[in-house]
């Protein structure tokens, strides 16, 4: 378990998707408590885009390649998109305020695109990244240093930084060089690749460094540890792909859990829900711990419900090792019916409950959710987030329709789209405490009274005869 607490401060998107420019803070970022960032809009404004670009810093500080969906993430008639982070890192006694930069590039020629194609890589790649800290108590304290940027040399800059990690070691250079090209051409990170970790080490025979020199050296090892740790460990990204599943009879679990060696491993599994499936024998153990997990918070929110795995016994599985055959039932006193007969509403709630319970004890988790309201009950999301607000202690973003949120939430924590690219995210100005802010934003819909454009307007006489032109048309 890493030492660190770290909370995302703001997000900035230039050139993503149909974002040309869009910055988004967040409401208590240097908070333990609850913090929670709600993103409404029209559809196509840009509210999924925030949770692609968690995506992919999920991606890049894991350490994996880009989804493939990444090449759909720079805005049409750009070669690039740049998203920006910034973080508060603390561990009590010390304090780094990191922004982490990262631009994905279109490859730059057809014949690059086709030999990507051919060897299964994407057209998109990680072409710069940039790492810049702030350390807390010191002379500098508050000013930003950049320590890497891989947009600079063969391998990164600035020079003081890389003799000060390298020094004479000719060989760890070249393997930063290798490294930097394998990450470019795999289409992932190069600053948080195993290789790159392995061999950022001090060159301790370098006598001349000053003692900042060496405290910047010092925090650079520790802000790339606590984001990567974050990255494994506190970071959940559910996207729409994945949720979409829930519709083909499918349940996604994400979750996080200790196994029984004492380890932690996270990330999802997907199960059926309608018909028995085959599973590693030692996924069953997890497995259980997360239903037994869930079903203390689930039996809560719908009185009566709780989630039940029937066994039905050893199988062998393709790869020859043994497993278990089991199904996913859902209990209502003595009715035990197959998971699927539940509402999609509820097997969506099953699907990001246990990270949302991580995320309402662990200030160093933060759970990114696209449509979090799909087939969930207007009334129970509003409670449901009312009570994550106000004894929750990690970070919470989402984008929604459903407006009851906006009821029951902090004006801090909510923001809409605007119909401006180059203003994609904005708060309502002049908001209250005593404020509906539901009321509000109709009321800057339809009147007009926000300073930014809210909605795209339509004619409702335009739409009708549209749809009679087109009647007639299939006629």
């Amino acid at each position: 378990m890493s030492r660190w607490t770290v909370r995302l401060c703001s997000v900035s998107l230039t050139n993503f998707k149909n974002v040309q420019k869009g910055i988004i803070e967040m409401g208590k970022a240097q908070s333990r408590s609850a913090d929670i960032l709600a993103v409404y809009g029209q559809n196509g404004s840009g509210k999924t885009s925030l949770i692609n670009a968690m995506g992919v810093l999920k991606s890049s500080l894991t350490g994996d390649r880009l989804s493939s969906k990444a090449q759909t993430f720079i805005e049409f008639g750009y070669a690039s998109a740049t998203i920006e982070y910034i973080f508060n890192i603390t561990d009590g006694s010390k304090t780094y305020r990191a922004v982490y930069e990262v631009t994905l590039t279109r490859r730059n020629s057809d014949a690059a695109v086709e030999a990507a194609d051919a060897q299964g890589l994407l057209s998109v790649y990680v072409s710069r990244e940039v790492l810049k800290i702030a350390v807390s108590g010191t002379a500098s304290s508050g000013r930003l240093r950049r320590v890497i940027d891989t947009g600079q040399g063969d391998a990164f800059g600035p020079d003081t930084m890389l003799r000060r990690f390298v020094g004479d070691r000719k060989e760890s250079f070249l393997n930063l060089v290798v490294a930097k090209r394998v990450a470019i051409r795999e289409s992932r990170s190069f600053i948080f690749s195993r290789e790159f970790r392995e061999d950022m080490k001090p060159n301790s025979d370098d006598g001349q460094s000053s003692d900042q020199t060496c405290g910047i050296i010092d925090a650079c090892a520790d802000v790339i540890d606590a984001l990567a740790f974050y990255g494994m460990d506190g970071l959940f990204v559910v996207e729409t792909s994945l949720v979409d599943s829930i519709g083909l009879s499918a349940l996604p679990l994400v979750f996080r859990m200790e196994t029984s060696e004492g380890t932690r491993i996270s990330g999802h599994e997907m199960l059926r829900a309608d018909v028995p499936t085959n599973i590693p024998e030692k996924q069953l153990a997890v497995t259980k711990k997360i239903i037994a997990s869930l079903n203390i918070v689930l039996r809560q929110i719908v009185p009566g419900l709780e989630m039940e795995i029937r066994e039905f016994g050893k199988v062998i599985l393709d790869d020859g090792s043994e497993g278990q055959r089991i199904q996913l039932l859902s209990r209502r006193g003595d009715v035990v019916l197959p998971l699927d007969c539940e509402s999609e509403g509820i097997k969506k709630i099953v699907s990001v409950l246990q990270v949302l319970i991580l995320m309402y004890n662990e200030p160093s988790v933060t759970v990114a959710i696209d449509e979090l309201d799909s087939g969930i009950f207007e009334y129970l999301l509003g409670e449901l987030l009312a009570i994550i607000a106000n004894g929750g202690r990690g970070q919470l973003i989402f984008t929604s329709h459903n407006l009851r949120p906006l009821e029951t939430l902090d004006k801090r924590f909510i923001v809409f789209t605007s119909t401006d690219p180059s203003n994609r995210y904005v708060r309502l100005k002049g908001a209250k405490e005593t404020n509906n802010l539901r009321n509000m934003y109709f009321r800057s819909i339809i009147l007009g009274e926000s300073s930014d454009e809210l909605y795209e307007h339509t004619s409702n006489g335009e739409i009708a005869y549209a749809m009679r032109q087109a009647g007639e048309s299939i006629e």
